[in-house]
């Protein structure tokens, strides 16, 4: 029973700092919000930027978490990722326009 009620409290953390996270969305008029031991966890996909918030105060919690707003990367940026990521072939020459 012991071993039930650890793990009932550690994932009822879990789930209660995402809910948290969350509201904190609706505060910051972000869509998608994440903490930043996930962004250091993952690699973004191509079209994704990230921008730090700082460190904020989560209702009910007693320690400020760092967090990040996730939005969709400029058209110019994603498209100078795109071009980054492919291979060129032997005759194509790059020239980096300003």
């Amino acid at each position: 029973m012991g071993s039930v009620k650890k793990e009932i409290v550690f994932l009822g953390d879990t789930v209660n700092t995402a809910a948290r996270i969350q509201d904190m969305c609706r505060q910051t008029g972000d869509r998608v919000l994440a903490s930043a031991d996930l962004i250091d966890r993952l690699e973004l996909p191509p079209g994704v930027a990230k921008r730090s918030l700082g460190d904020l105060r989560l209702r009910g919690k007693g320690a400020d978490l760092a967090l990040y707003a996730l939005t969709r990367a400029p058209q110019r940026a994603r498209r100078a990722e795109a071009a980054a990521s492919r291979e060129p072939a032997p005759e194509e020459t790059r020239v980096a326009l300003p």
